[in-house]
């Protein structure tokens, strides 16, 4: 872990939905101790939705058990008839099987919180936390995490200068991949990612705590070029 002892600029990628306060320029806020970031509040409400009516584990097994591509063969009278029917089928399974990779999706990821978050008080408990932190990055690093992160949603670079004090952690970004690892192998990388061991220089990740102040602001990665 670093502590700053002077200012520093970063950039943070801000993703923009209407809800969440968008920061601008002059702004100041801080990391919050109690209570979690957009990061971690997303895969909640991810979980939340997903789980939430959608009772996705009894309708995937009725649909994938239905016999409706079966009896096609057996009623070639009524084939258009049960072709649509088969149709609807083929579009309902689609429909789940998206659910349900999103609702497995979240929860690999709650786990694989859990897990690092655990080991990260086991190892060092005033390391900043990847459930409260903001992640912020390097301009030479700025391209990468602008491209990795979804374009779903609109987003935009901000410059921030980091307040002394602040505690900021440099971690290998590859060790945070969402697989279906084994819990033993979650704990193996959960390990390094803490104590701060580099195999891929190309992939950094910088969780920071504290407080900052917006100085900057940039649309697109060709408007930061052009200005900075």
């Amino acid at each position: 872990m670093h502590v700053r002892k002077q200012k520093m600029t970063y950039f943070h990628i801000q993703r923009i939905n209407g809800i969440r306060k968008e920061w601008d320029i002059n702004d100041t806020a801080t990391t919050e101790r109690n209570q979690f970031n957009d990061f971690f509040q997303d895969i909640l409400s991810g979980i939340e939705r997903q789980a939430n009516g959608n009772k996705l584990i009894p309708n995937s097994e009725k649909i994938i058990y239905d016999t409706t591509i079966n009896e096609l063969d057996q009623a070639s009278e009524n084939y258009e008839k049960l072709f649509n029917k088969t149709l609807n089928q083929y579009l309902s399974l689609r429909t789940t099987a998206s659910q349900l990779f999103e609702s497995h999706l979240q929860y690999l990821k709650y786990i694989r919180e859990e897990i690092f978050e655990n080991t990260r008080k086991q190892i060092n408990s005033e390391l900043p936390s990847r459930k409260k932190c903001l992640w912020i990055c390097k301009k030479d690093e700025l391209e990468y995490w602008w491209n990795e992160i979804s374009n779903t949603k609109p987003k935009k670079n901000i410059e921030i200068e980091l307040e002394k004090e602040g505690k900021i952690h440099i971690a290998d970004g590859e060790l945070i991949k969402s697989e279906n690892y084994s819990i033993n192998e979650f704990n193996e990388m959960s390990n390094k990612y803490w104590k701060g061991e580099i195999n891929n220089k190309s992939v950094i990740e910088i969780l920071f705590e504290g407080k900052f102040k917006v100085i900057n602001k940039y649309n697109n990665l060709e408007e930061l070029n052009t200005y900075t």
